[in-house]
């Protein structure tokens, strides 16, 4: 008997901790991704430092001199405004858009496997093709829009939206929307057909409108989904680089020139790889303080549960 208690006791006594488990099963993970990220941004780091121009060739350690640099050059702030400006917008159009198409989707008369298909067709097409296939269209001497236009006696020379200082990142901005909207509507429409359907039948009887059914019970439901969305879009969108570089490749002049194409022109059309690195090493550094204060900056979620004035997990109408 006295032996069963202690063996019970030693048991106790070196069983291993569930937080240090579950630790050690992310370990291979964690290796791997420090692996394939970390060492990159390290060796990213330390080129920033030094004067290297072309890959393989020597690199002298300079210190900071390339920051000094590019920090007084308007080549970065012109990158950044353009930057901040597309990732806004595509964020702006493409929630509003992904949310619109998912409520419309949502309703059982809507609710069709074709509707549903058509909605993320966009989302497979290879970025190649379509990148190539809108340059075509939207070309003012030959594409299909200006034909269209000049058809119908609208305009008698086509938009060249895409060679326009002022309609060349508008366009892109369309453009791209356009390609990743079908992403937000999977997850808003997956988001939305978890709502209790008893949530809308209380309130149709209590004669609540749709706008009141949206704001009393859709958007509340939907807060944390659309909090992830908004940093995952921002965040993807802010590294877009395939889609401005095929159409524009950042022109005309430098009014599509975001960082990521900045990065590439310094990198492999100027050869100025440690000019380069240091812009990244930048881009990097402003994602990161975004990203830190979207997650930790304050409370958003609660600031939304007051504005509706419900938890929208538990009340019902």
């Amino acid at each position: 008997m006295t032996d069963i208690k202690l063996n019970k006791r030693n048991q106790k006594a070196f069983r291993f901790p569930d937080e240090l488990f579950g630790a050690a099963l992310l370990l291979p993970l964690l290796v791997w991704i420090l692996a394939i990220m970390g060492y990159p941004l390290i060796a990213t780091v330390w080129l920033s430092l030094t004067n290297q121009t072309v890959p393989a060739s020597p690199a002298v350690f300079i210190g900071i001199e390339n920051y000094k640099r590019i920090l007084s050059e308007p080549d970065f702030l012109n990158a950044l405004k353009n930057s901040i400006n597309w990732t806004i917008g595509n964020t702006i159009v493409q929630v509003l858009l992904g949310y619109t198409v998912a409520l419309l989707l949502n309703y059982p008369l809507r609710r069709s496997r074709f509707a549903q298909t058509m909605s993320i067709m966009p989302w497979v097409i290879p970025t190649i093709t379509m990148a190539l296939t809108w340059r075509w269209m939207l070309d003012a001497t030959n594409g299909v829009l200006g034909y269209i236009l000049r058809s119908l006696h609208l305009v008698q020379q086509a938009p060249n939206l895409l060679g326009s200082l002022g309609t060349s990142m508008p366009t892109l901005i369309v453009l791209n929307s356009w390609r990743w909207f079908p992403f937000l509507v999977v997850i808003i429409l997956a988001a939305l057909q978890n709502i209790p359907q008893e949530e809308y039948d209380a309130a149709t009887l209590d004669g609540a409108s749709f706008i009141r059914q949206f704001f009393d019970i859709s958007f509340p439901y939907l807060t944390p989904t659309l909090l992830v969305i908004g940093l995952l879009g921002t965040l993807l969108a802010f590294n877009v680089f395939d889609l401005i570089y095929l159409i524009t490749r950042g022109g005309p002049v430098t009014s599509t020139t975001t960082l990521p194409i900045l990065v590439y022109k310094t990198a492999f059309e100027a050869n100025r790889m440690g000019i380069a690195s240091a812009y990244a090493v930048l881009t990097f550094i402003v994602m990161a303080l975004f990203a830190a204060i979207y997650i930790y900056g304050g409370g958003i979620t609660r600031w939304f549960k007051y504005l509706f004035g419900r938890e929208a997990s538990q009340e019902h109408l």
